[in-house]
């Protein structure tokens, strides 16, 4: 029996799934999740830190001497964080290296021997597989970002807002390239290389990733971050075009649909603003109104460029100016003085603060707003009032290794163009149908005719008294008009049975004056008694009013006045204070001290329910006993999503 026949490998995507790239991929998956959720700064700075560990040290051996000189380190340094990089930089920019030589190489092969200090670089890269190349690339990747994260989460910075390397979609991309380029089908000097498309698209990643972790050494430099990011966005998306429409070599479809993605997103952009400043250049003569609705859509510096152009394109696919409250329609004129003090009505606004580990991370300011202007309110004057814990992304891993953010954005702004399109099908559907033009047509008036109407009327009024006097309401015989005999219409000549019908009308009338009269004797209000008293406390000079009887039974009445009520005011504080002195006295020194081992003073505050219940200890001892999850604060049971601890100076 012959060998068995093993099966070809799979190819494509199947085949991705069984190389050392999805292996790495998981590996990396792993590792930077635990380092977001283990790696914690602590809280004292790095002086108070360094002198207790001066302070505790004792005589030991020369090695732990010089590890003391190390150790801890100022992860505030630019230097200390520029050594903890250096490992990754230099890995990272001989991957980048290799590529450039490799782009050289595919446009001039002879380009690196002409030159004679060219020649050792073409000659070492020359040796190289496209297969170890793209494997050395990918491991200096992950080395990068492992190395990035790290220090990141050591110097306790916010990375929550910053969408990192899609290690994923380059991963498949030097799979796809290692595939295509095995090393035993070219046995030549120069092995075959790869297009130089398919290089600008691997090394632009590439590049950006190394600039963005060289600007994470400084902090000022993060604000440089979007422009950056912006350049090589743009970069990409010219050369996608170019290769597209001027190039017969076809674009890598690795990259084909994030660039398809970019593209439109930028076309719906340029189409919203070139809208927007054409109408208000037609209209106004100026461009006065924000072209994206509001600043907050505006990106940051901060901010990669994928992400703040997917929320520019969601704001530009959801501005419209006939719908909701960006639809204006005819104005009303109001000259109320009522609705002129409304408009210029003070109202208070308070403050908000998001708080991480890092401090205070973002502070919304309180203002007054008085009508139209804004009054923003600064130093004592602002009253914070809404404090929210603003806790480290844990899913930072799978957003590293899958973009999470990016996918979210897109689903986000494909949600704004199906509710757009939606909107856009419903109005044809109507303006097909006719509905458009039912709509413009004038209200029609309806004319209430007098018959109608007085029927309506005695229909309201002709009700049993019996049920008006069960109600309470009140039951006379004189509701109707007096009409005088001479004035009355003459009667027409009319029928016998006319005649009958109106003599048993005025026999009812007189039956339903007599109930009247007897309900409204029934119902009369027994107030004797309080009249009386009235008349008899009343001053006899002068008659009794129903003014003065109001206010002898309601007592007497006090205009306030501006003095009284800034007396009553005093009054009231000077009590307060008075009983919260007696309450003090009465406060025992347990009432200062932590409400689980009532020994230590009470220093941490719990957020967002802000108790201020528990020391330090009993707060470490709570949060090793139990998940995070099931942290609730001792005092009121709410969920705690963070902590403060209060420093006496």
């Amino acid at each position: 029996m012959g060998n068995p026949a093993y099966p070809p490998p799979m190819p494509g995507p199947w085949g991705f799934l069984t190389s050392g790239y999805f292996v790495g991929l998981v590996i990396m998956a792993f590792i930077l999740n635990r380092i977001q959720n283990i790696v914690v700064p602590p809280r004292r700075p790095h002086a108070f830190r360094h002198h207790d560990s001066q302070r505790r040290r004792r005589p030991v051996s020369i090695g732990r001497a010089l590890l003391g000189l190390i150790f801890p380190l100022d992860f505030s340094s630019a230097r200390t964080r520029l050594l903890l990089r250096v490992p990754s930089l230099y890995f990272l920019a001989k991957a980048v290296a290799i590529w450039i030589t490799l782009l050289a190489q595919s446009q001039d092969s002879s380009l690196f021997t002409r030159l004679a200090i060219l020649q050792p670089i073409g000659e070492w890269v020359a040796q190289k597989s496209i297969e170890d190349v793209c494997w050395y690339t990918f491991m200096s990747t992950c080395l990068t970002l492992c190395i990035g994260t790290l220090t990141t989460g050591l110097e306790g910075l916010n990375i929550n807002e910053s969408a990192p390397f899609n290690l994923f979609a380059f991963a498949f991309q030097l799979y796809v390239e290692s595939a295509s380029h095995p090393a035993h089908e070219k046995e030549s000097a120069l092995p075959e290389r790869p297009n130089p498309h398919h290089i600008i698209t691997i090394l632009l990643p590439l590049l950006q990733l190394v600039v963005l972790h060289c600007l994470e050494i400084q902090h000022r430099w993060s604000r440089y971050r979007l422009a950056f990011s912006t350049a090589g966005g743009l970069f990409a998306v010219l050369h996608f075009h170019y290769v597209v429409w001027f190039s017969p070599i076809p674009y890598p479809l690795t990259t084909y649909a994030a660039r398809v993605v970019e593209t439109i997103m930028l076309s719906v952009i340029s189409i919203t603003v070139v809208l927007n400043v054409l109408t208000q250049l037609l209209s106004e003569g100026a461009v006065t109104r924000p072209l994206f609705a509001h600043s907050a859509l505006m990106p940051r510096p901060e901010e990669d460029f994928n992400v703040a152009l997917f929320r520019i394109g969601t704001a530009s696919m959801e501005a419209t100016a006939v719908a909701g409250l960006g639809n204006e329609v005819g104005g009303v004129t109001s000259a109320r003085q009522m609705d002129m003090l409304l408009a210029y009505k003070r109202e208070i606004v308070h403050g908000e603060l998001d708080i991480d580990r890092s401090g205070v991370s973002d502070i919304s300011p309180a203002y007054e707003q008085r009508g139209k202007k804004r009054i923003v309110k600064k130093g004592f004057a602002n009253e914070i009032s809404n404090v929210k814990v603003k806790a480290a992304s844990t899913d930072f891993w799978m957003n590293t290794v899958l973009n999470v953010a990016w996918q979210k954005h897109l689903v986000t702004f494909v949600v704004s163009a199906w509710h757009a399109t939606k909107r856009l099908w419903s109005a044809a559907m109507a303006k097909a149908r006719g509905r458009g033009m039912e709509r413009a047509r004038p209200p029609s008036v309806v004319l209430l005719h007098g018959p109608a109407f007085g029927a309506k009327s005695e229909e309201s009024e002709d009700v049993d008294p019996y049920e008006r006097f069960l109600r309470g309401e009140s039951v006379s015989d004189d509701e109707d008009d007096f009409e005088p005999e001479d004035e009355r219409t003459p009667e027409s000549d009319t029928s016998d049975q006319e005649e009958a019908g109106t003599d048993t009308d005025e026999g009812a009338d007189a039956e339903w004056r007599e109930e009247v009269q007897l309900y409204a004797d029934l119902a009369s209000d027994v107030t004797s008694a309080p009249v009386l008293l009235a008349h008899i406390a009343g001053s006899p000079s002068s008659p009794l009013t129903r003014r003065g009887y109001r206010r002898l039974v309601s007592g007497p009445r006090r205009t306030p006045s501006d003095a009284d009520e800034w007396d009553d005011f005093v009054l009231e504080r000077r009590q307060a204070t008075r009983s919260a002195g007696r309450d003090e006295e009465l406060l025992s020194e347990n009432a200062r001290t932590c409400v689980i081992c009532t020994v230590e003073p009470r220093d941490i505050i719990c957020w967002p329910c802000r108790c201020l219940a528990l020391c330090d200890d009993c707060r470490n001892n709570l949060a090793s006993r139990s998940s995070a999850s099931k942290h609730a604060c001792p005092c009121c049971r709410r969920s705690v999503e963070g902590y403060s601890k209060i420093y006496i100076p």
